[in-house]
């Protein structure tokens, strides 16, 4: 068998007014020829793990991971079969910066908060 990691693409800081959450997409695609009969493609980033089926879907497959900005540098991405360790691949990413607004350029220092009290 074989499994490659063959690109790896990161979106930029996005920030949800509504929840108040940073995500970034990452998205990992992955190639594999003669795979072990009934095993998945496990894809793993940033604590999060994805699989692909090859019996139902064609080489190469692209998987979206939604990951935090935190500036971070060389997290780890795996590609694996299930229980095979013959075919495996690994690769990394650099996370975004933060984007929250009520923090412009990571710099709060700033900024006046209300609490409410007098």
């Amino acid at each position: 068998c074989s499994l490659a990691i063959t690109d790896v693409d990161l979106g930029p800081c996005t920030y949800d007014d509504a929840t108040g959450v940073m995500s970034a997409f990452l998205d990992v695609e992955v190639t594999w020829a003669y795979p072990p009969s009934g095993e998945l493609i496990e894809i793993i980033a940033d604590g999060q793990t994805l699989t692909v089926d090859p019996s139902s879907s064609s080489s190469p497959e692209t998987v979206r991971f939604f990951v935090t900005p935190d500036g971070s540098l060389n997290n780890p991405i795996s590609a694996q079969f299930e229980t095979s360790t013959g075919c495996a691949d690994t690769d990394d990413f650099n996370s975004p910066i933060p984007c929250n607004p009520q923090c412009p350029n990571a710099d709060c220092v700033n900024i006046n908060v209300s609490t409410g009290a007098d």
